[in-house]
């Protein structure tokens, strides 16, 4: 967990350095915010498929408890979609690594100018599809909860579906819908390069935030997994005594 902390930590500084000492300055060796922009859009891509992810497999896991603990929660089938996620998000990045090697100046120093040719990048697709997957999914998850017996687990899991939307809403979907509506209404390129970066800084500080708060929500799921694999257990290994 700390050294998960670390690496955001430290890309929260680069993109709070370049956002200082960068947006106002024209790069003629552009190798640093190359590299910046990559790095914050994987970052930001690697947030929102986590973010859906972790959610889908949050519903798993109340809904399908026994299954959840065979099946998923192995360190193989977690490292697979770690993997998976990671990969995904370096893929959904193709075209600011492709525009890299065609660009040969930076006057803001981020992901915006990197996609900026004549044709503003366009994430309505995007926001519109993740906000019609995550939320329908947190309410199967919510009725599902209204089923636990346990009164504490039962507020730990709406705690964290609250905390989940709320500081997803909050530094992702925010920023992305002002940065859209920016495009729309052709605001200036500087204006649009700091939303941006605030973005990315928001996006790196939720993420910071999220490992101290699901590290202690997780003890309670995984009371509450155990305590169901159990009941189970011992309700299918009763031996009926009527025949003796």
């Amino acid at each position: 967990m700390w050294k998960s902390s670390l690496y955001y930590f430290l890309t929260i500084y680069l993109i709070i350095l370049g956002f200082l000492i960068g947006n106002y300055q024209k790069y003629d060796s552009p190798m640093y915010c190359i590299i910046k922009s990559t790095i914050d859009s994987v970052l930001s891509q690697a947030y929102t498929y986590g973010v859906t992810v972790r959610i889908v497999l949050f519903v798993v896991m109340i809904k399908f408890p026994i299954f959840y603990k065979n099946r998923i929660e192995r360190t193989k089938n977690k490292k697979i979609l770690f993997i998976y996620c990671l990969i995904s998000a370096v893929y959904s990045c193709v075209d600011n690594i492709e525009a890299s090697y065609y660009h040969k100046e930076f006057i803001f120093c981020n992901s915006f100018e990197l996609l900026n040719d004549g044709e503003r990048p366009n994430g309505l697709f995007e926001i519109i599809f993740l906000l019609v997957i995550i939320f329908p999914i947190q309410l199967v998850a919510v009725l599902s909860v209204k089923k636990i017996e346990t009164d504490n687990i039962r507020k730990g899991v709406i705690t964290v579906l609250w905390y989940t939307d709320l500081t997803f809403l909050i530094t992702w979907g925010l920023p992305n819908i002002f940065i859209y509506i920016s495009i729309c209404f052709n605001a200036k390129d500087d204006i649009v390069g700091m939303l941006f970066d605030i973005n990315f800084v928001t996006v790196s500080i939720a993420t910071i935030l999220e490992f101290p708060f699901n590290y202690y929500k997780n003890k309670e799921f995984k009371k509450y997994v155990k305590e169901f694999i159990e009941r189970y257990q011992h309700k299918n290994t009763i031996t009926p005594i009527g025949w003796m």
